[in-house]
């Protein structure tokens, strides 16, 4: 009750917080558009080199990987993100439950 003077003050903080985390996640799945872009480019060069009857160079191969490895970081991150967005909405649910109980509403 000290923290809080009204449930809009609780619903308030929820918000931002909420849009803070949808921010995050906003700009991981851009980034994660960026990374795609670019590994589908990479992976078209290494099919075009194999239907020349060329290997694809060992710096292509390492860019690919890391790629892919760059993309599954950011949907796990965006994954907690979600969670952590879940979480924030129940721990705030309880909250306003909380404060309503103490003020007898």
């Amino acid at each position: 009750m000290q923290t809080f003077s009204s449930v809009d003050d609780i619903e308030l903080i929820r918000d931002e917080r909420l849009k803070a985390i949808d921010s995050s996640i906003k700009l991981a799945e851009k980034r994660t558009d960026t990374i795609k872009q670019d590994l589908d480019k990479r992976i078209k060069s290494a099919a075009d080199a194999e239907r020349a009857g060329n290997k694809p160079n060992d710096a292509l191969l390492k860019d690919i990987e890391s790629l892919r490895r760059q993309v599954e970081n950011n949907n796990d991150y965006i994954a907690g993100k979600r969670k952590e967005q879940e979480q924030t909405t129940q721990e705030y649910v309880s909250k306003i439950q909380r404060f309503k109980e103490l003020k007898g509403m």
